[in-house]
């Protein structure tokens, strides 16, 4: 059991990112040796220059590993969510249980313990360069804008951040940052994904309709994460390597693992591996 746990909490995957052109935080001052340059420069994505950014190969079997835990949770097909939508054309298992997820649950624990229900806006001279307060300007300007307006600025602020290892960052192989975190010393695919689910929880979204989603990205043979947000006919994914929201169905070379929120989390499978 301890060796599921511990495949569980999510530590075998690597992500990749692209900077954003034209819509960048305050520069930060000091040692920024952790931080790799965005791989792609411009608003396209050039998959040519990936040989630049270390990846972690996907491991096959992680996904073993959580289809027999969902069995151990006693979770069944009939468990699946039913909003109708697929995500990347995947069947899903659905389990109410996040304890063996501490770093998901840990980074909500964090975040609680120092935003509360609304972070405090830092002040400038007392905070080098003040990025959280610049991020708190943003999020007060898209309050009163349409869900379409906040969900596309939210994706281009966040996305001008830069990429660090967390081996670099935080002395570890994998860390899920809050947003304080990560707008002080950027992250990676994870921490850009959660950034955004929690800004855009603090604009009102309900959090049941957003999901962080570990994914195998299998045109770069990599392990990536994303935000996923559920519309009334939609899923919307909001990504670190695409300069816009894209629609899901609009992107076939993702393949989700699990998905998860602070209600639940998913397993995500083919329908062909379910029916076996």
């Amino acid at each position: 059991m301890k060796k599921i746990l511990y495949f569980l909490s999510p530590q075998y995957f690597d992500c990749l990112h692209t900077g954003i052109t034209g819509f960048h935080r305050p520069a930060r001052t000091g040692n920024n040796s952790n931080r790799q340059s965005a791989p792609f420069p411009g608003q396209g994505i050039q998959p040519s220059a990936l040989g630049r950014v270390r990846a972690r190969p996907f491991s096959g079997p992680l996904v073993a590993v959580l289809s027999a835990f969902m069995l151990l949770a006693g979770a069944t097909a009939t468990a699946m969510a039913k909003t109708g939508l697929a995500l990347f054309g995947s069947q899903e298992i659905r389990s109410q249980s996040l304890r063996t997820f501490p770093k998901w649950t840990g980074m909500l624990a964090r975040n609680t313990i120092k935003t509360g229900a609304k972070p405090a806006v830092c002040k400038q001279g007392i905070v080098k360069n003040c990025v959280p307060g610049r991020w708190l300007e943003i999020v007060e300007q898209l309050r009163n804008h349409d869900r379409s307006t906040q969900i596309n600025m939210v994706n281009k602020f966040i996305n001008g951040g830069d990429y660090a290892l967390d081996s670099k960052n935080w002395g570890i192989d994998d860390y899920w940052a809050t947003p304080s975190q990560f707008l002080a010393r950027d992250g990676d695919c994870e921490d850009f994904a959660i950034a955004k689910y929690l800004t855009l929880k603090w604009l009102g979204m309900n959090a049941a309709n957003m999901r962080i989603v570990v994914l195998q990205d299998r045109k770069r043979r990599t392990n990536h994460a994303v935000l996923a947000v559920y519309e009334e006919n939609n899923i919307v994914i909001l990504d670190n390597l695409i300069n816009r929201p894209m629609p899901a169905s609009a992107i076939h070379h993702y393949k989700p693992i699990f998905s998860i929120n602070e209600e639940a989390w998913w397993l995500h499978m083919s329908k062909r591996s379910l029916d076996n």
